[in-house]
């Protein structure tokens, strides 16, 4: 997965009244829960959604289109 790739929201159905389903990649980061260096860190991809509205999401929640053809 990489910056600008078109991603679909692969956690979709467990997620009720969520209304993004597909996106593009903005950029990445990585999280630490809580603030916590020590924690093990987590990436995050920074996603605008076909809402039209900006946000991060864990990347193992998404994937890229093209793995799914």
């Amino acid at each position: 997965m990489r910056v600008s790739d078109l991603i679909i929201f692969d956690d979709y159905d467990s997620s009720p009244g969520d209304e993004r389903r597909f996106g593009t990649v903005l950029r990445f980061d990585t999280y630490s829960p809580g603030g916590n260096n020590m924690a093990k860190s987590e990436r995050v991809a920074e996603v605008l959604w076909n809402t039209g509205h900006v946000g991060w999401i864990h990347t193992d929640r998404i994937r890229a289109y093209d793995e799914m053809r």
